[in-house]
């Protein structure tokens, strides 16, 4: 989508899919996602890194149906925000936010703040 014509490792990207199943085999009857990455965004943080995603899973209606005597269950989706920072050129902190509307209906969305280090050794 974007690259700073200055420094192609500054650049900004979009990505997702979409997929299909054959509903007598998959619980699933289509899936999608899709995501924004945006590497060196600010240019003093040339290493770091931000995201943001969303996703949608149908489930088919047999499978819906099958549950419904049970508890009724719905179509899944959520999304994430995310910021991966360049900490020392060994040491990486990510802050992540993930919400899921869960496809059991008497649950509530679930949101979770999350922070990951990871060192390279």
């Amino acid at each position: 989508v974007w690259v700073d014509p200055c420094n192609a490792k500054r650049y900004a990207k979009v990505f997702g899919y979409v997929g299909f199943s054959d509903q007598e085999n998959s619980p699933f009857k289509v899936t999608t996602s899709i995501s924004a990455e945006a590497f060196g965004l600010l240019d003093n943080r040339p290493n770091d890194r931000m995201g943001i995603a969303y996703f949608y899973n149908g489930l088919n209606s047999d499978f819906k149906n099958a549950f419904a005597l049970v508890t009724p269950v719905d179509d899944l989706q959520g999304g994430e925000v995310y910021y991966n920072a360049q900490v020392t050129p060994w040491f990486n902190l990510t802050l992540d936010l993930q919400a899921v509307e869960p496809g059991v209906q008497s649950l509530d969305t679930a949101v979770v703040l999350g922070l990951r280090a990871n060192i390279k050794i």
